[in-house]
């Protein structure tokens, strides 16, 4: 058995079944003005100094500001959801 990503088009021949859905996380200050929000838009994010997550292959969030034309602001880009926390937190961007 192998567990991977779905990819972007299907192999002919290959069914898809979906195990399990991952909901995708925005790390805000408690104070900000998104965190109102109980879905960000993601366009909002792009008004915002952005810490990107991803490592190698692993660019899903990427992905999706492409898929709605969207560039955020980018100012750190980190593989560690720890680090990323630990940045929002001491307001490091």
């Amino acid at each position: 058995m192998n567990i991977a990503a779905q990819p972007h088009r299907r192999p002919s021949g290959f069914e898809t079944i979906f195990l399990e859905r991952d909901d995708y996380l925005v790390v805000l200050p408690e104070a900000h003005a998104l965190s109102a929000y109980e879905v960000v838009p993601v366009a909002s994010l792009c008004r915002e100094p952005f810490i990107l997550l991803e490592k190698g292959k692993n660019n899903e969030i990427s992905e999706i500001f492409r898929e709605h034309g969207l560039a955020p602001r980018v100012k750190f880009t980190l593989w560690d959801d720890y680090a990323v926390m630990a940045m929002v937190e001491k307001s490091w961007v």
